[in-house]
């Protein structure tokens, strides 16, 4: 009750290959937000965009997403953007690959991207690009924030992309594994007598820009950032993350937060997100498309503007309806997903995670924690009254309610007779609860 009572304080105040013409490379997030330049990006920018993500593989200690790498020499490269995994509709489901395949070319010769050159290879296997009209129904698909029928994408044979231009075209893989599974894509094609592979999975890893930060007492938690694209694709990546953290590092706790209001997240991502979580543990199929979270997770939640005014509706058999796992900011996902934590650990140790944790740990130790506390810890709690963090200041008034130390109460009063703000209504509630 008293947790809520101040929640509520604060949140008051606070294929086929199909014809393109020369190309106009948008980035997916560019594309998705419906902010499409109208300006054609360069090479050079497109060339430091897989940079980038050769980058973030680098530092995730992943092998390269192309082959060969790519420099300001390198007479053509390849890239992809509005990848997708989807389903059918029709009688019998089938699951399709969809991307739009770019070529990049950098030399002083015209190239051509040529489709029957192009080759797949799907978990290690040769895998043909499909015929829509014999193997897909017309399903619809989202690109960017379009819905358009495949069928209005037109397709030819090949692209003609003169000297430091791009091209690019649809291709639509078919008849993939069924089920939850993402499976790895390979791209390959020739150019010149010279072979050039692009991995479908690494290449959408790199893009989601994301790194993974244990906190809290033991390292319960992950705080996965995710600060660039999000699609289906790359949610099989981030969960074989996610499970190895559970087995190898016994993570049970976890708190996903896009930072990023401009990135992309795929639409049914972020419908599926919430429904995921509020079933976490039970094992339940939400979304056939993507993989189930590890059952050994015990709290997930998600943080970020684009669920700031999510309110999950779907609510399975045995999930209590109560439950909030989307927050608006990342301090509160973290508190949600400790709460549990806090409130059985010893004095000893919430003092610990107040006097050396994140500031978001901090308050979550605070407030779910803060009736293990002592007289010993009074000074620290007072100390921490008048932090410049505010998060950290208004979880330490919170605290202070749990003291019948006259000390407290001054303080209390003092903070009491300030103006109106959070601070005064924080106060004013210790007060009303408090020992005294």
């Amino acid at each position: 009750m008293r947790y809520r009572n101040w929640f509520f304080l604060i949140t008051v105040v606070f294929s086929t290959t199909w014809m393109i013409s020369p190309l106009r490379v948008d980035a997916q997030s560019q594309t998705v937000n419906g902010k499409s330049s109208s300006k054609p990006i360069s090479n050079k920018d497109v060339r430091q965009q897989l940079l980038d993500i050769e980058k973030q593989l680098l530092a995730l200690k992943k092998p390269p997403a192309h082959q060969p790498a790519v420099s300001q020499q390198t007479a053509a490269f390849m890239m992809i953007e509005n990848s997708l995994k989807g389903v059918t509709s029709n009688q019998v489901p089938k699951v399709f690959f969809l991307t739009r395949l770019i070529l990049v070319n950098q030399s002083q010769q015209p190239l051509k991207l040529i489709r029957d050159q192009i080759k797949f290879k799907v978990d290690g296997q040769l895998h043909p690009i499909s015929d829509l009209s014999k193997n897909l129904s017309n399903p619809s698909v989202l690109v960017g924030k379009s819905r358009q029928q495949l069928s209005s994408l037109k397709f030819e044979q090949q692209v003609e992309v003169p000297p430091g231009k791009q091209g690019s075209m649809w291709i639509v893989l078919s008849d993939l594994p069924a089920g939850s599974h993402i499976p790895d894509i390979e791209i390959q094609t020739t150019l010149n007598d010279q072979q050039i592979n692009l991995n479908v999975n690494r290449f959408e890893l790199g893009s989601l820009k994301h790194n993974v930060q244990l906190i809290g007492p033991s390292q319960c938690l992950a705080k996965v950032t995710v600060s660039g694209t999000f699609n289906s694709i790359n949610i099989g990546s981030l969960m074989n993350e996610i499970d190895l953290l559970t087995t190898q590092k016994k993570v049970g706790r976890f708190v996903i937060h896009f930072p990023n209001q401009n990135s992309y997240i795929d639409p049914t991502l972020i419908a599926w997100l919430p429904r995921a979580a509020e079933q976490i543990g039970m094992n339940s199929v939400v979304e056939s498309r993507f993989p189930l979270f590890p059952t050994m997770i015990r709290e997930l939640h998600l943080s970020g503007k684009a669920f700031k005014d999510h309110k999950p509706r779907y609510f399975g058999v045995g999930v209590k309806s109560h439950t909030t796992v989307t927050h608006a900011t990342e301090e509160a996902a973290i508190h949600a997903a400790l709460d549990s934590a806090m409130s059985v650990l010893s004095r000893e140790k919430i003092a610990e995670q107040i006097r050396t944790g994140s500031p978001a740990v901090k308050r979550a130790a605070l407030i779910s924690g803060g009736r293990q506390l002592t007289n010993e810890e009074l000074p620290l709690v007072l100390a921490l009254s008048s932090d410049q963090n505010q998060i950290v200041q208004e979880a330490a008034l919170y605290a202070l309610r749990f003291f019948g130390d006259p000390r407290a109460l001054e303080r209390l009063v003092k903070v009491a007779n300030l103006p109106p703000g959070t601070q005064f209504e924080i106060a004013v509630a210790s007060l009303a609860e408090s020992r005294f």
